[in-house]
């Protein structure tokens, strides 16, 4: 069966209402239509890009970190197991940061280093000189691997292999056999950790899944039986903080559920399939055996079917976060219109102050203009008749005066004042205690 083809159309149906269906709701419609095609290595569609995995690269850190460190030491233990101890000779095909082969060599083995991303073995040197380690480093493609890269005990790779379909693998696993004199091992993810399955499902739905193609292969077995090796041994590698990690970016990178997960991890209390990594080990390599050119697998149709429904969770969580953003607008709106309101409302009492004001200044211009008349009056009769008239002038200013006086204070207040002229209405004679009492 060929891996290559095209998805010519994707759609969500409802199927609640067909008639002869089994499966009810929402369901994803793909139509694929199959290309038949020889398998060409030079094709650059059927194998993974070196600028995708520089662009990754530029993510690795330098430093190793505790799950690196863990899975290094499970790694180890398969090692030993198979009578490879210290001074053995490691090949990484496809070492990618490096941490990997840094840590197997503080350890004790001598270890060569493969990849055709300049940018990952750069930083993989850089790994090797911060902590002191000696390794060789080739920048190499897997598909043509050139006579530089050395034999050595056994050849590894650890997230590698999932990145290729069922017609390059055969391939690949073919070339890396060449370079490996005891066996081979293959660390993959396990395409049944719940805890992968999530963090995957999550960045490909929130799409930041930049690691490009990866198959859901559930079995490597079959694939190593039939490239000729007798011994093909399978084995789950658990790494709590790891898988704890996976929890977490699954969670948005919050919530307490990935250290629930750590601790039941390390307590042991999960079980050994729920792994993040499998790995295959495969020795004794039958020579003569004839090899097959094609194999036939599920994983590019699970892997596309994963694919599709992280893609359709993706785009459910658009859509409420969509309708969520169209009732923030609404209640925007809404409040928008209630900011109007009360701006109209502000509008109108600083125009009705405004007028108060004009009254308030008109009436006070009013005043003022009368106020100063009045003044003006008052001077020019103080000059015209208190000043430079006669005798008969300065008696009427006297009276109009005292007029105005009494008009504004009352008659007490002046009716026995002596700057009256004798002889007015007004003017009463000063009357001592004796003459009141003589009357």
């Amino acid at each position: 069966m060929s891996s290559g083809g095209k998805i010519v159309q994707i759609e969500v149906i409802n199927t609640s209402d067909l008639e002869g269906t089994q499966w009810k709701g929402e369901q994803i419609l793909v139509i694929y239509e199959k290309e038949h095609s020889e398998l060409n290595v030079e094709n650059q569609k059927l194998v993974a890009k070196p600028e995708t995995w520089d662009m990754v690269a530029e993510t690795y850190n330098i430093a190793i970190e505790d799950g690196e460190a863990q899975l290094a030491d499970n790694i180890e233990k398969i090692l030993k197991s198979k009578g490879l101890d210290k001074g053995g000779s490691l090949v990484e095909m496809g070492c990618g940061s490096g941490h990997l082969s840094a840590c197997l060599a503080k350890k004790g083995y001598k270890v060569t280093l493969v990849d055709f991303s300049s940018v990952a073995l750069e930083k993989a040197k850089q790994t090797f000189e911060k902590y002191g380690l000696t390794g060789e480093f080739i920048l190499g493609d897997l598909f043509k691997l050139s006579e530089s890269v050395p034999e050595c005990d056994f050849a590894w790779n650890s997230g590698v292999m999932e990145h290729f379909g069922d017609e390059e693998i055969i391939i690949l696993m073919e070339n890396i056999r060449k370079y490996a004199k005891k066996g081979v091992l293959y660390l993959v993810p396990n395409s049944n950790s719940i805890a992968y399955l999530l963090m995957r499902a999550r960045l490909m739905a929130d799409d930041k899944w930049i690691y490009g193609k990866e198959y859901l292969r559930r079995d490597y077995k079959e694939i190593l039986s039939e490239l000729g090796y007798r011994v093909v041994e399978k084995s789950y590698i658990s790494t709590a903080t790891v898988s704890a990690y996976q929890m977490w970016k699954a969670e948005r990178e919050q919530g307490n559920i990935s250290e629930l997960y750590k601790e039941l991890a390390e307590e042991k209390m999960l079980p050994v399939e729920e792994g993040y990594l499998i790995g295959y080990f495969a020795s004794e390599h039958e020579k003569d055996m004839e090899v097959k050119k094609e194999y036939i697998g599920t994983a590019l149709q699970d892997t596309r079917l994963f694919d599709l429904v992280a893609c359709k969770i993706g785009y459910k969580e658009l859509q409420l976060h969509v309708e969520e953003l169209q009732l923030h607008v609404e209640e925007l709106q809404l409040h928008v219109e209630e900011l109007q309101e009360e701006l109209s409302i502000a509008k109108d009492t600083i125009q009705q102050k405004n007028t108060y004001i004009m009254q308030t200044q008109n009436m006070c211009s009013e005043f003022s203009r009368k106020k100063l008349m009045r003044i003006n009056h008052f001077i020019q009769r103080v000059k015209g008749q208190l000043i430079y008239g006669n005798k008969k002038d300065r008696r009427e200013f006297k009276e109009w005066l005292f007029k105005r006086v009494i008009r504004k204070t009352g008659y007490s207040a002046v009716k026995c004042n002596r700057l009256l002229p004798r002889g007015s209405q007004y003017y009463c004679r000063r009357q001592t205690h004796n003459s009141h009492h003589l009357k």
